[in-house]
């Protein structure tokens, strides 16, 4: 994914398959879920639901935790 495609995506509204895509092509991510887990938010009045797409390792071996609010 070059610079001009992401260009292009960063000021649009949320849309979660083009995100996949750039977790996939620009941070290596391959663990992406097909059914996103529930993320339980106890006594949280800014966010109405949670999920944790996916998750990735970085080229230096870093767990990296996705999260869509």
């Amino acid at each position: 994914m070059d610079k001009s495609r992401l260009l292009k995506i960063f000021p649009k509204a949320f849309n979660q398959s083009e995100w996949i895509e750039v977790l996939k092509e620009v941070f290596g991510a391959r663990q992406i879920l097909d059914q996103p887990t529930p993320i339980l938010l106890r006594g949280n009045d800014k966010a109405k639901a949670a999920y944790q797409p996916g998750s990735f390792a970085t080229c230096d071996d870093r767990f990296v935790q996705n999260a869509e609010l």
